[in-house]
């Protein structure tokens, strides 16, 4: 499966500069603009013009839109396998009602740790 990101240059700077458009803040809600230098309307026009240098915040910016894209493709190819391969539609995971997972591992007993050979403990 590729996730690949591909967009133009001119569409992903809009991206960004929506991106922080709508979220002024940090998410402990320390407003971005203090980091500018500049009013944050005029910071957010000089980052829109093509040429202007990005800096650390649109750099986060561009993670932030990069990593929410990726979740959404990954989020509908698990979804689309799911429906493929039972028939039916996955589980809620925005209630995080995710059936556990079964594998070799989660039949172990949680308590037994790693086991260690007695010669080779210190």
């Amino acid at each position: 499966m590729n996730i690949g990101v591909f967009r133009s240059v001119e569409t992903l700077r809009k991206e960004i500069v929506s991106f922080l458009e709508s979220h002024p803040n940090s998410p402990d809600g320390t407003p971005l603009e203090l980091f500018t230098g500049t009013p944050w309307s005029q910071y957010l026009r000089l980052m829109a013009r093509t040429g202007t240098y990005g800096d650390h915040l649109t750099l986060q910016a561009a993670a932030d839109v990069t990593l929410q894209r990726e979740l959404e493709s990954i989020m509908f190819a698990w979804q689309t396998n799911f429906r493929d391969e039972t028939g039916s539609d996955p589980p809620d995971t925005e209630s995080n009602s995710l059936p556990p997972v079964q594998d070799e591992q989660s039949e172990l007993d949680s308590t037994s740790g790693i086991d260690v050979p007695e010669d080779q403990l210190p």
